[in-house]
C-alpha cells in the first residue's frame, strides 16, 4: 500500500506560514503607498503664453509629479534643467511631446531643486521648479540663471 502526501497538510503548513508573514508585511506596504503623492503640474496656454500651472511646486522624497497636457491647441514636453544650453539637461527625465489629455510621471528620490522646462517653449518662459524634502535638507547647489534670463527675453521680444 503506497501513501500519498495530502495536499491539505501542504496548504495547512503554507497557511501556517503564509498568514503571520502577510500580518507582519502588509501594514509596511500600505504605509508606503500612502505615503507616496502625486502631484499634478498642468501644461496649458493661459493668455497666448504656454505656462506649468503651478509653476513651482515642492513635495517629499518618493512623491511623483505627473505632467499633465492640458492644452487642446498646441503640444508640450517637459525636461529637466534650466534650458537645452544646460550641459545636465534631459539627465534625468525627457517626456515626449505631450498631446491634450496625455501625461508623463518622474519619482524623485532624492532631495534637492530641480529646474525644469518645455523643450519646445523654453524660449517663451516655461520654465518650472521641484523642491524635493525641506529647503534645510538642501545640499549645497549652485542655481542656474539660463531660465531666468530666457524668460527676460521671452517679455521684449515680439511675439508671432
Amino acid at each position: 500500500m503506497r501513501i500519498r502526501p495530502s495536499i491539505f497538510s501542504f496548504r495547512f503548513s503554507f497557511r501556517t506560514f503564509a498568514i503571520p508573514v502577510s500580518a507582519i508585511l502588509v501594514p509596511f506596504a500600505l504605509a508606503a503607498n500612502v505615503a507616496a503623492e502625486i502631484v499634478i503640474v498642468e501644461m496649458r496656454t493661459v493668455d497666448s503664453h504656454p505656462v506649468f500651472v503651478p509653476a513651482e511646486v515642492s513635495i517629499e522624497p518618493g512623491d511623483t509629479v505627473r505632467w499633465l497636457s492640458l492644452d487642446q491647441q498646441t503640444e508640450h514636453g517637459t525636461c529637466n534643467g534650466g534650458g537645452s544650453a544646460d550641459p545636465a539637461y534631459g539627465t534625468l527625465w525627457q517626456s515626449s511631446l505631450l498631446r491634450y489629455g496625455e501625461y508623463f510621471d518622474y519619482t524623485f528620490t532624492q532631495v534637492g531643486e530641480y529646474e525644469y522646462f518645455s523643450v519646445p517653449h523654453e524660449y517663451e518662459g516655461m520654465l518650472g521648479l521641484v523642491r524635493v524634502g525641506s529647503t534645510t535638507d538642501v545640499p549645497d547647489q549652485r542655481p542656474t540663471t539660463w531660465g531666468k534670463l530666457k524668460s527676460q527675453f521671452a517679455k521684449v521680444l515680439p511675439r508671432d
